[in-house]
């Protein structure tokens, strides 16, 4: 209608403008639609996947010069779709082509069609470019060729209609042939399933009597592991008695100091931490003591401090406290030969050491890693040991420890000495419960209130 004028004379009379715009819009637009139908029709994109790219680009470069031809000159316009639509129906042709070799029903139809549609397009375009007269044949070649095209391409739809038919019923007796092979499929797997029903039950019972011999075996086990078990734990509970022989007895040290308290509770039936008090001519000496480990090897390395601790004090007669720890050092690092290279020991200790003089009634004090607590007037207060362990291969043998001297003064003091068993396992909320109830405890009995109240929060290691 445009290439005839009859979409000028009829529908837009009113704008000459768009006229001519018209024509080269309406042939850009049908390319866009031309390899849009030769997409579908062949199926490209399986049939011929490189020519289904070109196809998009054609559709591409249609589009675009579709929305070109609005904006250059009519004479430019009048080239450029000259050039696609000669080039592209080439493009199209050389796909039915090979589709056609490729025993794609349709495409004889197709490649046909598109012959005398070329023809047709480019008739009309050696026209336009001035390389054939205007005649009948040249002026009307689109509308000739797209009459036969829409019949051959009619005919090629009806083809695809008998080849989709023909599938159909070839599809339907694959599945039925099909079917038939899967009920034999399904009596023989019936067959097998019998089968293996009865492997399975003579399998079970074999599993059974398998089981029950492992479970005979186990329970024998069992019992063995339950004797050696006892056995062992009896060891561990006389290793109890033990060591709780080498602490100071309680009634003793309540003669000594009336009016304190010891709280001694291993996480296991023994542990690593210990204690000591004494009472000498000069003052009474008290120690603490954390040793590495819990359970059999922390008990063990009690014993050694404790073996080594009086040997320094009763034997030695040192009462000074840091020097007490230097030489417990000393005793631990050669009593577990960690100097040398072969011992695989990496194991100490953790001490506070407490010296109450008689003459001066001050308090001295040496740390390795644990600390004085103390309080007066309602505060707490705090005197840190040395930064420095007991024993360890990385302990320094010529370290030497400070002592502090708390003097007595005129007002009442309460001193309190702790492994990292008792505030670690509180934690820090519990551990400012511990202090304020630990101001809060009268004076003639601190340790009665302490242990009412914290009754139900101690650790299971103190």
């Amino acid at each position: 209608m445009s290439l005839n004028g009859l979409a000028y004379e009829y529908i837009w009379f009113s704008f000459p403008t768009w006229w001519n715009v018209s024509v080269v819009f309406s042939i850009f637009t049908s390319l866009i639609f031309m390899p849009a139908f030769s997409r579908q029709f062949l199926n490209l994109k399986v049939n011929a996947p490189i020519l289904d790219k070109i196809a998009l680009a054609a559709m591409a470069a249609a589009g675009t010069g579709a929305i070109l031809s609005l904006f250059v000159p009519y004479a430019l316009g009048v080239r450029l779709v000259a050039v696609l639509g000669a080039s592209a129906p080439l493009i199209f042709l050389v796909a039915g082509i090979i589709c056609w070799k490729k025993g794609v029903p349709a495409a004889r139809y197709y490649t046909i069609a598109w012959i005398l549609y070329l023809t047709g397009i480019l008739l009309i375009s050696f026209r336009n470019l001035g390389l054939l007269p205007h005649m009948f044949v040249t002026t009307y070649s689109i509308q000739i060729g797209s009459a036969v095209e829409v019949i051959l391409l009619s005919l090629g739809l009806a083809d695809r209609i008998n080849v989709m038919r023909r599938e159909k019923f070839m599809a339907q007796r694959e599945a039925l042939l099909s079917q038939a092979k899967t009920l034999e499929a399904q009596e023989k797997l019936v067959i097998n399933h019998r089968e293996i029903d009865k492997l399975k039950d003579e399998m079970n019972l074999n599993l059974e009597n398998k089981v029950r011999e492992r479970t005979e075996e186990l329970n024998s086990a069992m019992e063995e592991l339950v004797l050696k078990n006892d056995h062992i734990m009896d060891s561990i509970r006389y290793s109890r008695i033990i060591q709780k022989a080498i602490l100071p007895d309680p009634e003793r040290v309540k003669t000594l100091l009336p009016q304190s308290f010891f709280i001694w509770q291993p996480r296991d039936l023994v542990g690593g931490d210990t204690y000591y008090c004494e009472r000498f001519d000069t003052g009474i000496i008290i120690v603490i003591i954390d040793c590495t480990g819990h359970g059999i090897p922390g008990a063990f390395m009690t014993m050694l401090a404790s073996s080594g601790l009086q040997r320094i004090v009763s034997e030695e007669k040192i009462l000074e406290p840091a020097t007490i720890l230097k030489h417990m050092n000393r005793i631990i690092k050669t009593s577990l030969r960690q100097k040398d290279g072969h011992s695989k020991s990496d194991d100490g200790l953790d001490a506070a050491v407490c010296f109450f003089e008689f003459e001066s009634r001050d308090l001295l004090f040496a740390g390795a890693r644990l600390h004085l607590y103390y309080i007066e007037d309602n505060a707490l207060h705090t005197i840190k040991g040395d930064s420095q362990s007991i024993g360890y291969v990385s302990s320094d043998l010529l370290y030497k420890f400070t002592t502090h001297r708390i003097a007595n003064g005129h007002r009442e003091k309460k001193f309190y000495l702790s492994t990292d068993g008792f505030i670690d396992q509180h934690g820090q909320r519990k551990l400012q419960t511990f202090r304020q109830q630990t101001v809060q405890a009268d004076a003639p009995q601190p340790s009665r209130p302490l242990l009412r109240q914290s009754e139900g929060n101690l650790p299971r290691r103190v």
